[in-house]
């Protein structure tokens, strides 16, 4: 099987992506920002003892950052990152406390043997599940050691269970294991090695989360900004699609009647200019009056923000959030508003995510339906209002942080207890 993977699939794949990158900007992009990476990575300063780390993608990469700056104060190692989204770099140009990161190569088997050996770390560090089978084929070669953190619960649906089975045995390379709470541990347990160390450490991204939850300038300047708007009461929608979108803003016409003062805050998900005047006529053709956010115009019920950059800050200065991607392939992050101790909602899309299974399970978060917009409407009623129901969300929201502040530094002494020992 490990033939047919690097000299068949491997191959036949990395042909087809380069086709397909003829009829694609993006995919182009994806190939040529690799081109002469093995070069950059062999005369890079990657120090003394090197522990490596790999994230696939922004979400992975604010995840694995507090473990990385707890470990940055270890003066006997240093930390190289590397990842494999394109979207990745612009946020780690001025990371200081990582010596240095790069791309990871595509799965090719003599390009991941390559990378280890300039490499050569004490540890290989994978946050979730980004695992290429080459990859860790070369870090067993040369003995190095493999930690996964931060496993959350896996799909367990029918095709979940054979997709984890098929890939058992790249689970079994794996020789320390982080969890993120204690279900996670218990549903991983059939497919991990009796041997291995492992540790329920809770969420580092909750630390990520709570640190931009402290008062900034930037911060400070929204407030000032939003107080100028007159709207007493705010829902922040953020990283909203097209399906999210027209939901919220039937629930929004039906809460204006009851809630003169209330405002909503829209952050698309993608800020593109034909998508902010969709947006402005479906406010229009509802009688919602709508301004974008950077005229903030006083008045208007509805902000839709035209840039990026803003949604974290944006999250303190409401009273209940709204999360995307749910009515898609799945919602995406709940942590930044549950950080702010808000009640989310967010749409049907939501098993893939951990912390939305857990704010359901607590009572702090509410599913929205297509179709649904009274129910939606209704809930957010009941958060809006200083109910009972409302504060038990909140309740449960401050316990939930409290469980998982302070992972970071969890994860960081367990990887450093696993290379002392």
């Amino acid at each position: 099987m490990n033939w047919a993977y690097s000299y068949f699939f491997v191959p036949i794949a990395l042909f087809l992506l380069k086709i397909a990158a003829l009829f694609s900007e993006k995919l182009k992009l994806f190939i040529d920002v690799r081109v002469g990476l093995l070069e950059r990575w062999r005369k890079a300063d990657l120090g003394k003892n090197p522990i490596w780390f790999h994230v696939s993608s922004v979400g992975e990469l604010e995840q694995i950052r507090p473990v990385l700056e707890m470990l940055s104060k270890q003066n006997e190692f240093s930390l190289v990152l590397s990842y494999y989204s394109i979207s990745v770099p612009r946020l780690v140009k001025d990371w200081s406390f990582v010596r240095y990161a790069d791309y990871l190569p595509l799965d090719s088997l003599a390009e991941m043997h390559e990378l280890m050996a300039i490499i050569h770390p004490r540890l290989l560090v994978l946050n979730r599940y980004d695992l290429w089978p080459n990859h860790l084929r070369a870090a067993q070669h040369l003995n190095v050691p493999i930690a996964l953190v931060n496993a959350s619960t896996p799909p367990l649906g029918f095709f979940g269970y054979w997709s984890l089975r098929v890939r058992r045995t790249l689970f079994w390379r794996i020789d320390f294991w982080t969890y993120v709470d204690s279900n996670a541990a218990s549903a991983w347990e059939p497919f991990v090695r009796r041997d291995v160390k492992g540790l329920v450490a809770g969420n580092p991204r909750v630390d990520r989360a709570l640190e931009r939850v402290k008062p900034s300038e930037k911060q400070a300047l929204l407030r000032e900004k939003i107080l100028g708007w007159e709207k007493k009461q705010l829902i922040v929608a953020g990283s909203t699609w097209k399906e999210d979108e027209l939901l919220l803003l039937n629930s929004f016409s039906i809460l204006q009647k009851k809630f003169p003062n209330l405002g909503l805050l829209l952050v698309p998900h993608e800020p593109e200019e034909s998508h902010l005047k969709d947006l402005e006529k479906l406010c229009s053709d509802r009688g919602i009056d709508s301004a974008r956010f950077s005229s903030l115009r006083a008045g208007a019920a509805v902000h839709i923000v035209d840039a990026r950059g803003y949604l974290a800050e944006l999250y303190a200065l409401a009273r209940v959030a709204y999360v995307g991607g749910g009515f898609g392939r799945e919602v995406h992050s709940v942590i930044e508003p549950l950080a702010h101790g808000l009640p989310v909602a967010f749409g049907p899309h939501h098993h893939r995510s951990p912390e939305a299974e857990t704010l359901l399970a607590m009572k702090s978060a509410f599913v929205a339906c297509e179709r649904g917009a009274p129910e939606l409407a209704e809930w957010l009623e009941t958060m809006l209002l200083d109910s009972e129901a409302s504060a038990r969300a909140r309740e449960s929201l401050r316990v939930y942080l409290g469980i998982h502040r302070g992972a970071g530094q969890r994860i960081g002494d367990f990887l450093l207890g696993c290379l002392r020992n």
